[in-house]
């Protein structure tokens, strides 16, 4: 629940920057949606096969991947959203 969490929180502010960073809208959903799902597996590929091993059962990475990388993928979407309106509401001033 942890990188769930965490995942969540940063995939919605990568989302907003790059919602406030890009000045067309398909671009800046797709690094939203990219940037959070490479980054959720970075992390969990880092500690399946770099870090030292801690004890437990089977490999379950690609699982976690599903149940944590969908999530924040939404969520940076979501994200560039908001961070679009925020940029429409600036400039309708």
């Amino acid at each position: 629940m942890y990188l769930l969490d965490h995942a969540i929180l940063l995939s919605a502010v990568a989302g907003i920057a790059c919602g406030l960073s890009t000045s067309r809208t398909r671009p800046g959903f797709i690094l939203a949606s990219c940037l959070p799902a490479f980054a959720v597996l970075a992390t969990l590929l880092y500690h399946e096969y770099v870090a030292p091993y801690e004890g437990g059962g089977a490999s379950i990475w690609p699982i976690a991947f599903v149940f944590v990388g969908i999530p924040a993928i939404a969520c940076g979407c979501a994200g560039c959203g908001f961070g679009r309106v925020l940029r429409w509401a600036k400039g309708s001033r």
